[in-house]
This record gives C-alpha cells, sequence and structure tokens, in this order.
C-alpha cells in the first residue's frame, strides 16, 4: 500500500524536489504548545472564557484582541508569545531527525520555533532559514527553511487576524516561491491536521493559482480514528493524497503516542528506498554491509558518525569510547554484521579456507572500523575485539611537527593531494591552492569524484587564506597560522549535489563538508553541548564512572581531529574550528586542575579514585596548534595550575624537536614562514613553563638556544616567557647542568649588555623593567640557591656599572647574583652603597649591605629607622596609598633580617604592633596565630634554614602545624601552593 505515494517521495528526494510541510504538530512532540494552550492564555491574559474548543475565526480574534489589549505595544506582545512557547527550553525530536534523512531540498513551516534549524545543524545539514522577503534572495541555490508565518526573532508572525489580512502585502515574495515550490516540488504535509485551517488556506491558494500546474501534494495523517473511504475521496477532491498511519500500525492500537505515529510512517517510507533485509542469509548480509562501507575506505580517516551514518539505515547503532553498539527491534537486522562478527573469530585455518572475494570484503570492513578507531563490536549476543588496530591517529607527521618529513614527501613522493597539505602545512599557500586546484580538475576528468570533492573544498578555503596572506600581509601569529571566519570561504554548498547520485549515496556522510560553515556551526554545537554537561560535572564535584564526560569531550576533540589531520581538510584554520577547540581544552585543564586539588587532600587521607583524565600528545598538539602564548599563560593561571604531566613523553619530545629543527632550517631564510616557526617556538616555550620535563629535554632545548642564539629573538614584549621557563624549570626543579648554566649565564649577560646600552641612551630597562620580571628570576636560574659561582664577565659588567655611575642598576643586578661576584667586585659594591647612602638613603641599596655580611654601622641603622618611620608617619596623616603596600612590605623584610641576625632584633622593638608579619620574624614564640597568615610559609619556601630554625620551638611548631592544616581544608588555595604547604607541613611541622 501507497507504493506510488512511497516512490514520488524517495524519487523526489533523489532529484533534489523533496519538500516538507511542517506543521505544530511536530513541534509539539518536543514540548510547544499547542494552538489551543496560547489561545487559552490569550483568554485568562484578556479575561475572556476559557473554551473547549476554538473555531480558526476565533482564535485569530483572540489574538487581535490581545494586540489591542497591550495597546499595540509590538515589545509587550512578542514577549507574551515567547513566554508561551518557551522556546530556550526546547530541542529536537526523532520526527526532524527522520525528516532530515528523507534527504528534502526544503521544508515550509507555519511554525514559529526554531526547531527545524537546530535539527538541521545537529543533523550536519546546511539550510537557510528564510522568514521574511528580504531573506528569500539569500537563498542562492542553497536548501532552505521556509517559514511563510515569519518567525519570533524577526518580529513578523502570522498570528492574529490582520496578519492574514494583510498576508500578500507583508509576504509578496514569500508567496512566489511557495507557488514555486508548489509547481515543482513533492510537497509532503506532516504535523498538520486534515481539518488544520493553514492547510485549507494554503491549498485553496495554491490551487487557485496553479491550476494545472498544481503539483497534488501527500498529506501525513496521524489522528487517533482510522479513516474511512469517503473521507479519503473528499481529501483527494481537495488535492490531498492522504497516507494513514494506522495503516502500518501493528500493536492494535496499544501505542497512541504521537511521535509513535510519525515514526512508523517515515521509517515506512525509509525502508522504502532502502535496500531490505527481510528474507535474506548472514551472507547476503555481509555483502550489503561491504556495499555500504567499501566507498569509505578510500578515505584515510573516519569519524564513528561516518559509519553510523551508512549502518544505522539497517540497525541502531550507537558508538561510545570506540565501541560500537548494536540493537534493533528485531533481532533479524542484526544480521548485517554477524557473518563479519563470526569470520572475525575464526581461526587461523579457518580464515585461509576463504575464498579471496570474501576475505577482501572482510579486510576491507574491518579498515574501515580501523580508520573510525572502533575496537569493539558488539550485539546483544556477542562482543568482538579488533585487534591489532594499528591505524595511525590522524597524520603523524601533523600530529607531531614533522616538517622535515612532509618536506621530503613532497620531493619524492607522487601523490598530489598529501603534497597539496602538506605545504599548506608549510604555511606555502599559494602553491598549495595551486596543486589542490590542479589535482581536483585533473581527478574531475577521471571520474574521481571523492578525490574532486576533497580537493575543491580545499581549494575553497585556500582561496580565502592566501588572498588574506598575498594581499593583506596579515600573519594572525598568535595561533601560529591565518585564523579565518568560515564566512570567508566561497560557498560550494552545491558541489555535493552536483555530483552523481551514486556519489551521493556512497559518501552521503561527507555532505556536511559541502558547506565550511555548517560543518563548523554542527562541530561548535557538539562542542559546546558537551563541553557545558563537563563543567557541570566538575563543579558539581561528583566522580564519574563508566564513560565519562570528561571521555566523550576528549572524543569530540580527538573524531574530528583524525578526521581532519587524517583526510587533509583545510579546515583548522578557521576561527570556529580553533575556538571551539579551545573551549573544550580548557575544560579539560579545568579537569586537570581540579583532579589535582583532590589528590592533595587525598594522599592526606588515604583516598584512592581513578576518576581522572592525562593530558597525551593530542592536547599537547591541540595547545601549540590553537592556543597562543598569552592564551596558554592566561589558561594555566586560570586554572591555578604550576605544573602539568604529559603521557607519551616520548612522542612529546619528538615534537619538541621537530619544532625546534624547524626553526633551524628556516633560520637563514628572509620568509614569513620563519616568523611563524619563531612564533611557534615562543608558544612552546609558554606552554613548556608547566610541563614536568626532564633534564635530558633541558639540556636539549638549552643546546638549540645557545647554537642558534634563540633567545636574542626575546624582546621587551615577550622576555617575560623566556624567563619565567627557565625560573620555574631551574630554580623550581633544580634542572641544574653544565649547559644550562651556559646558557643561562649566556643570556643574562645579553640581556644585561642590552639594557646599559638602553640605559645609556635613555630608552627603557630590557629585563628590569618587563612585567614585574627582573633579574632575580634569571639570577636564580644560573646555579643552585646559597651556592656561588662566579661568572668573571659578569664582574667586568657591574664594574662598568660602578665606574659610570649607574646606581640605578645595583639594586637590580646584585641582590640575585651576589653568588656569582668575585670577592673584589663585591667589595667596590659594598663600599659604593655606602657613599651612596651617605647621600640619600635607599632602601633597595641598604638592602646590598646586607649581602656582605658585615655588621651594619648604627647611623645607617638609625637611618633605616627613620625610613620607617617616615612612611608609617605619611600614611598615618594621609591614610592608605598606593606606597602604603610597600613600607609594610619592607617593615616585614626588616622583621626577615631580625630573625636571621643581620640586624639587632632589640633595635627595632619600636615597631612591634605595627604590622603582623614584622611581629611575627620578631616574636614567633609569643605571636598571636590567629593573625598568622600561612603565605609567609610559602614565602619561605626557598629558605630551608629559616624554616628549619622556626620549627625547633615545639610550641610554635604546633600552632603553625594547625594554620597550615585548616588553611589545606578551605579549598582557596592554588595546586602548587596547596604542594609547597604541604611539603613544609611534612617536613618541618609535623
Amino acid at each position: 500500500m501507497y507504493e506510488k505515494d512511497f516512490k514520488r517521495i524517495t524519487n523526489a528526494s533523489k532529484n533534489h524536489s523533496l519538500t516538507f510541510f511542517v506543521g505544530a504538530g511536530v513541534s509539539c512532540i518536543s514540548g510547544v504548545p499547542s494552538w489551543k494552550n496560547i489561545i487559552d492564555k490569550i483568554c485568562t491574559q484578556i479575561g475572556k472564557h476559557i473554551q473547549e474548543a476554538y473555531s480558526a475565526d476565533e482564535s485569530l480574534r483572540l489574538a487581535q484582541m490581545l494586540y489591542l489589549f497591550l495597546d499595540k505595544d509590538e515589545d509587550r506582545y512578542y514577549q507574551f508569545i515567547e513566554e508561551c512557547l518557551d522556546s530556550n527550553n526546547l530541542i529536537p525530536n526523532d520526527v526532524h531527525k527522520q525528516l532530515f534523512a528523507l534527504n528534502p531540498e526544503s521544508l515550509i513551516t507555519t511554525n514559529f520555533d526554531d526547531l527545524l534549524e537546530t535539527a538541521a545543524m545537529q543533523e550536519c545539514q546546511n539550510f537557510t532559514s528564510i522568514a521574511c522577503d528580504k531573506e528569500v534572495a539569500s537563498i542562492n541555490g542553497s536548501k532552505y527553511i521556509l517559514k511563510i508565518h515569519g518567525d519570533i526573532k524577526h518580529k513578523n508572525i502570522v498570528f492574529k487576524e490582520e496578519d492574514y489580512l494583510n498576508y500578500s502585502e507583508n509576504f509578496k515574495l514569500i508567496e512566489t516561491l511557495l507557488k514555486s515550490i508548489f509547481s515543482t516540488n513533492t510537497v509532503v504535509f506532516i504535523g498538520y491536521g486534515l481539518n488544520d485551517y493553514n492547510v485549507k488556506l494554503i491549498l485553496n491558494w495554491a490551487k487557485s493559482l496553479l491550476k494545472e500546474q498544481f503539483n497534488q501534494p501527500i498529506f501525513i495523517y496521524t489522528g487517533e480514528e482510522r479513516l474511512e473511504k469517503n473521507e479519503l475521496s473528499y481529501h483527494d477532491s481537495r488535492g490531498l493524497n492522504v497516507i494513514d498511519w494506522h495503516q502500518f500500525n501493528t500493536t492494535n492500537g496499544e501505542k497512541n503516542e504521537y511521535i509513535y505515529h510519525y515514526m512508523t510512517v517515515l521509517k515506512a517510507i525509509k525502508q522504502g528506498s532502502d535496500i531490505s533485509l527481510d528474507n535474506i542469509g548472514k551472507i547476503e548480509a555481509f555483502n550489503i554491509l561491504y556495499q555500504l562501507l567499501n566507498p569509505l575506505d578510500k578515505l584515510q580517516a573516519l569519524r564513528p558518525i561516518d559509519i553510523r551514518d551508512k549502518i544505522g539505515k539497517y540497525v541502531y547503532v550507537n558508538i561510545d569510547n570506540h565501541v560500537i553498539t548494536m540493537s534493533a527491534e528485531n533481532n533479524k537486522q542484526d544480521i548485517i554484521l554477524q557473518y563479519f562478527c563470526e569470520i572475525h573469530e575464526f581461526s587461523r585455518q579457518e580464515y585461509k579456507q576463504l575464498n579471496d572475494t570474501t576475505a577482501n570484503q572482510y579486510q576491507i570492513i574491518l579498515s574501515v572500523f580501523r580508520k573510525a578507531h572502533i575496537y569493539i563490536v558488539q550485539n546483544k549476543k556477542t562482543i568482538n575485539t579488533l585487534q591489532n588496530t594499528n591505524v595511525a591517529f590522524a597524520d603523524p607527521y601533523c600530529l607531531h611537527f614533522d616538517y622535515v618529513k612532509m618536506r621530503e614527501f613532497i620531493s619524492t613522493d607522487e601523490n598530489n593531494y598529501k603534497k597539496a597539505y602538506y605545504l599548506y602545512r608549510l604555511k606555502k599557500y599559494n602553491e598549495a591552492y595551486e596543486l589542490f586546484y590542479s589535482t581536483g580538475k585533473n581527478a574531475y576528468l577521471s571520474q574521481d569524484y571523492i578525490l574532486y570533492y576533497l580537493c575543491k573544498i580545499n581549494s575553497s578555503t585556500l582561496n580565502t587564506i592566501r588572498k588574506i596572506y598575498n594581499h593583506s600581509k596579515l600573519y594572525n601569529f598568535c595561533n601560529n597560522k591565518i585564523n579565518i571566519e568560515s564566512t570567508l570561504i566561497e560557498s560550494h554548498i552545491n558541489i555535493f549535489e552536483s555530483l552523481p547520485l551514486k556519489f551521493q549515496d556512497e559518501y552521503s556522510n561527507l555532505k556536511d563538508l559541502s558547506s565550511i560553515k555548517q560543518f563548523l556551526n554542527t562541530y561548535s554545537h557538539i562542542a559546546f553541548t558537551d563541553g557545558i554537561k563537563l563543567k557541570d560535572s566538575i563543579e558539581s564535584n561528583l566522580i564519574e564512572f563508566g564513560y565519562t564526560t570528561s571521555n566523550r569531550v576528549i572524543s569530540v576533540i580527538n573524531e574530528y581531529l583524525h578526521f581532519i589531520l587524517g583526510n587533509g581538510i583545510v579546515i583548522d584554520s578557521c576561527t570556529e574550528y580553533t575556538d571551539s577547540i579551545k573551549y573544550l581544552m580548557d575544560l579539560l585543564i579545568y579537569k586537570y586542575s581540579e583532579q589535582n586539588k583532590k589528590n592533595i587532600r587525598q594522599t592526606l587521607h588515604h583516598i584512592s579514585t581513578n576518576d581522572k583524565i592525562h593530558l597525551d600528545d593530542i592536547d599537547f598538539y591541540c595547545i601549540i596548534e590553537y592556543f597562543s602564548k598569552d592564551e596558554i599563560r592566561k589558561l594555566f593561571s586560570k586554572h591555578q595550575i604550576e605544573f602539568i604531566s604529559f603521557n607519551k613523553w616520548d612522542l612529546i619530545k619528538e615534537s619538541i624537536n621537530n619544532i625546534l629543527s624547524n626553526y633551524k632550517y628556516l633560520k637563514d631564510s628572509q620568509k614569513p614562514e620563519l616568523d611563524i616557526a619563531i612564533q611557534q617556538i615562543k608558544t612552546l616555550f609558554a606552554l613548556l613553563t608547566y610541563v614536568n620535563i626532564s633534564q635530558e629535554t633541558m639540556d636539549y632545548i638549552c643546546n638549540f638556544m645557545l647554537e642558534s642564539k634563540f633567545y636574542e629573538h626575546y624582546n621587551i614584549t615577550d622576555i617575560k616567557d623566556y624567563v619565567l621557563f627557565f625560573y620555574k624549570q631551574l630554580s623550581g626543579k633544580e634542572l641544574f647542568s653544565n649547559i644550562t648554566v651556559k646558557l643561562t649565564s649566556k643570556s643574562l649577560l645579553y640581556y644585561l649588555d642590552t639594557d646599559i646600552k638602553n640605559y645609556q641612551s635613555k630608552q627603557y630597562f630590557f629585563l628590569a623593567n618587563s612585567n614585574n620580571i627582573n633579574y632575580t628570576y634569571l639570577g636564580y636560574c644560573i646555579y643552585p640557591q646559597n651556592k656561588e659561582h662566579t661568572i668573571r664577565t659578569l664582574s667586568y659588567r657591574i664594574n662598568y656599572i660602578i665606574q659610570n655611575n649607574m646606581k640605578e642598576f645595583i639594586p637590580l643586578i646584585c641582590p640575585a647574583l651576589w653568588n656569582h661576584l668575585g670577592r673584589n667586585i663585591k667589595k667596590k659594591i659594598y663600599t659604593y652603597t655606602k657613599q651612596q647612602l651617605g647621600i640619600k638613603f635607599n632602601f633597595e641599596l641598604f638592602s646590598i649591605l646586607l649581602l656582605y655580611k658585615k655588621k651594619i654601622e648604627q647611623n645607617l641603622t638609625t637611618s633605616l629607622k627613620k625610613y620607617l618611620n617616615d612612611g608609617l608617619e605619611k600614611i598615618s596623616i594621609d591614610g592608605t596609598d598606593s606606597n602604603s603596600k610597600n613600607i609594610y612590605d619592607e617593615l616585614g623584610t626588616v622583621g626577615y633580617w631580625c630573625l636571621r641576625n643581620w640586624l639587632n632584633k632589640d633595635d627595632f622593638i619600636e615597631f612591634i604592633g605595627k604590622d603582623n608579619r614584622f611581629d611575627f620574624f620578631l616574636l614567633y614564640e609569643q605571636f598571636d596565630y590567629t593573625k598568622f597568615n600561612i603565605a609567609w610559609l610559602i614565602s619561605l619556601y626557598q629558605y630551608p634554614d629559616t624554616l628549619k630554625y622556626i620549627s625547633k620551638n615545639k610550641l610554635v611548631k604546633k600552632k603553625i602545624s594547625s594554620c597550615i592544616i585548616n588553611a589545606l581544608n578551605t579549598d582557596k588555595i592554588i595546586p602548587y601552593d596547596e604542594s609547597k604547604l604541604v611539603q613544609i607541613l611534612r617536613e618541618y611541622f609535623l
């Protein structure tokens, strides 16, 4: 029954002339209130009696009365409609998805919601939304959703009486478009009642306008009552072919949910166009499976959704965490994978007995699964593990930045498509474009449509990139690439549909690529949806088991990265893609930071859990490739991370080596690629600042720096990244070696020479005035603290500074570099400093005297006390100002000097009660520990002798221990400081 109607729909789908006319019934399944519900709310609003039913005229009149009741206030009127619809909480249902599965050319709707647009995005299909006349021109050959009654966004809905009366005036172009659709397309009404007022209006209008050109539409009837013959005849006379869902109902009325009514008919239509699995054996089904998956083997990398697209027509497929799970309404449908699973379990001897054709088919099916990184195929009866899944993730050369191998491939291999992609990765955009273009042209002539299709898409994107690159010379170095908006890319929506139907059927899973914008919007939507779930999971502090929200986010990143890099698709330059990756990586780093906070507490309380993520070479790639160095610093600062660890470190070391080698290759060139390589290395070091690297890696990096003098590329704007990298790795982790000493010494001298030169030419200090990064940081990187290592050439420079009376340099350089200066130059500094203090007291210069470890003369002690009193008095008179923090910091420092017996404690008794930190250092045994600040301990972390001295007193030890434990339980300390506190607690105060 209905074979003729089904054939009309199927043919229209193949010929791009199928239109669904979607009514309120489809939206109601998603929770959109019915027309009557809205009219009921209108009656309540305007004080009218609610009726059991309303005629069409009554509904329009009541809507008009609401408009008048609100004084024709458009904003209040639309606010009321929006509140009635509650559209923010609506999601598409299975009917929406099934409609798009039938490949409509267009959809028409009288609904105001955006469920169809959302469903199109979720199903990776590009449809332009048309809700007013001025948007009709934007169709331009693309598929579209025609909202003939307007929508809320445009504030042009057709709802009240005057809207219907003025329709032809307000929707002239849409009326014309409707006329064209009804004359050329097969129109299928769904979601309407047979007596729906809108249907009557539209049919009467279309028939009167088109007359003999009227193409009789099809109506899907889903009502609860079965239609009689006379009713069907009546509707036929009105110009409707009716498909009654009852003709397919096998439940004898047990299921009355409307979604079941709709899906019953839509599945029957779909099955009418699909290969049938009824009454066939397992070998025939195996051949069908091969026919479906064989075309995909031409691709180098697949997404799990590509598999689902091909076999999801025959069996319900769920793919999570590299596992494909099948379930079916009846066991017969499982037959499509039955023989494949049996072969997979064959012994070696049984497999050898297969004929060559079957064995080849099995290998291709297996290859397709492996390219999608599906490791397990299971149904209700069996679980099949696909062993030896050695398909590389993505493209290894790209993933690990192996530019040497890319260049070798370009010069030796005959695969022009991959050559073109590697040229793109090497930033040779013009050459890549030309090769993609010529390769695509030849592919079309040889009827290799998949190669043509991919070349066409890439050349389109590259055409935009090279225009920016060539004409504007705007290098977006912050991402090591030119970021472009997908909207700038030439539209090639019709490429896919212009190719033969056989190709369209075989590669329906790649249709989303025909519109880069739609592809990226879909990816952004998936990323955002799964990201929200992960964020909620983190903030709810749940421990998850099985396939967790973080697993899902990792899969979203990995699946698309594998697909894009593996197939050489030029999409990752688009802002939408990079922003999605950054959003998801931000959440994974957030998860990483939170789980590390838990680990510190769990270690103390002996709690063990496996609910955690591990970063690997893929995450390393994503951070290097899609984040700028500034974004990396903000990312780790935002999540309060000091150090992270990566798995697969051997692969990451390979990536580091490749990035540095690329610079060596480009170093002597003047090409823009060199500038990009420099920025990439700076991004690398920004990331490595937070990575637990080994001594071997540290030495390798230092060797590179020395050989290439790369440190000279760090100027006043980005010196912070360079110095912090070495400070955290050397001072923090003590990865000192002869090679690190050599590099940091050379770097120090280079920056000091630059500063001296700038000072003499009255320019800014290079290192000393660079975002709070100063010589202290670099000084701590030369050699382990508290150990002397004289740098003779440094002493020469300090002598030059003293001879030229550059007194500003002394407090900036000498404290951090004291252990690297010779005895004679130290004496000169001491003498010079005393002379300067005799002219004018300076706190920083005074601190230099303490380095020489000589008794401070009384006159200098008096000057220090006067300086402190003057500062405190100024604050008491003027109130707190920008200098108040400095004077209290300096008072705390004086307290520390007293604790270390560098100053006489008795000389500074008068300052007790002025500052808590000062009081603690002077009177730590009698100190009021309700005023204790654990930040003081963290600042003493690098002075173990001081901590050991304080902890000798048992009472003090007990009080400080209690303070640390209370602080650790507040959940307000960054992980790095937490780890310091835990270490301090264990080593000194337990």
